[in-house]
């Protein structure tokens, strides 16, 4: 998904929307919190990558955040 697109026009605003004023409002203030905001934008991050690219890539970025998170 290329940024000057139609596709991340609806994309971003949606997710941005989601993020902001979903998230902050209701999920009551818990340690778990910000842990449910970096899954959805990991989450949104992916979703956003599969409209772009092959699937075969999705394999090695997965591989290369599993050793980034392993290595710490």
């Amino acid at each position: 998904m290329l940024f000057n697109s139609i596709q991340f026009a609806l994309f971003l605003p949606i997710v941005f929307l989601l993020y902001w004023f979903v998230f902050d409002r209701f999920i009551s203030k818990s340690k778990y919190q910000l842990r449910l905001q970096n899954a959805f934008v990991v989450v949104a991050s992916y979703m956003g990558l599969a409209f772009s690219v092959a699937y075969c890539f999705h394999i090695i970025l997965l591989m290369g955040q599993w050793i980034a998170y392993r290595k710490g």
